[in-house]
């Protein structure tokens, strides 16, 4: 019988991976109050497909800051951070490529008076797990 080819969860490869390289806390969707959390980063699997061998999960990452200028400034360290992880081990997860599907946008529908939020959309092409 041949070997099971087993992928990890990337929201929870990344919520382990972007505390390190940024400088606020991350969560899943829905875990918490978003409000009393702020500054913060939310990752959600939203789709993706799957190769031969690789998985490409689609994600998309939002961040939530008290402001505007805030907010830019943690998608500035968010980019980054996607840009490093290509190629980079994260546990025992290998992720070869990671891809911007839509760049950070302010999003309105998610917008308080308390916070603002900016939403991005990546694809990773990840190598299965041993």
């Amino acid at each position: 019988m041949a070997k099971r080819l087993t992928y990890p969860n990337v929201e929870r490869v990344l919520i382990d991976y972007l505390p390190s390289s940024t400088s606020f806390d991350w969560m899943a969707p829905g875990s918490h109050d978003v409000g009393s959390r702020v500054p913060v980063g939310i990752v959600e699997r939203v789709g993706g497909s799957i190769g031969d061998v690789d998985r490409s999960p689609s994600v998309e990452v939002t961040v939530v800051a008290a402001t505007r200028t805030g907010v830019w400034m943690l998608v500035q360290q968010v980019e980054a951070a996607f840009v490093e992880l290509a190629a980079a081990p994260a546990g025992l997860t290998y992720i070869d490529d990671v891809r911007e599907i839509f760049g950070f946008a302010i999003d309105p529908d998610r917008h308080s008076d308390r916070y603002t939020t900016a939403t991005a959309t990546y694809s990773l092409t990840l190598r299965p797990q041993d």
